[in-house]
């Protein structure tokens, strides 16, 4: 790196693989992502255009991912079922950069249950 005149470390995102949250209900799922450098770190949909999601790219209906936070909020609905979510967590050396250092795929697993079998 130009800036630091160190390698890059890319971001870690540590979480369970399946996440289990109640139909019917708001539910936020918070992806814990650091980055040992102290880098800026943001979180996106993985994209099929760039081949980032084998075949699950938008995949959770009903959620939005606020990519400075990395929170994945579900709005509820009325579906149950298990559903792929595909993320590519990403640092940036600025936080007004657009351009990563690297980006790191994050794929994981919603399982909507009823909210009677929702003990989360």
């Amino acid at each position: 790196r130009k800036d630091t005149g160190r390698i890059n470390s890319s971001p870690v995102v540590t979480m369970p693989p399946i996440v289990k949250v109640p139909s019917g209900c708001i539910s936020q799922i918070r992806l814990d992502a650091r980055d040992t450098d102290g880098d800026t770190v943001r979180c996106r949909w993985a994209s099929s255009n760039q081949s980032e999601c084998g075949g699950v790219c938008n995949a959770f209906p009903n959620s939005t991912l606020n990519s400075d936070t990395c929170i994945l909020t579900y709005y509820g609905g009325s579906s149950t079922g298990q559903f792929v979510v595909a993320i590519q967590v990403e640092d940036f050396a600025r936080s007004e950069d657009i351009i990563p250092l690297s980006s790191v795929p994050l794929q994981f697993v919603v399982n909507v249950v009823s909210p009677s079998n929702a003990s989360i």
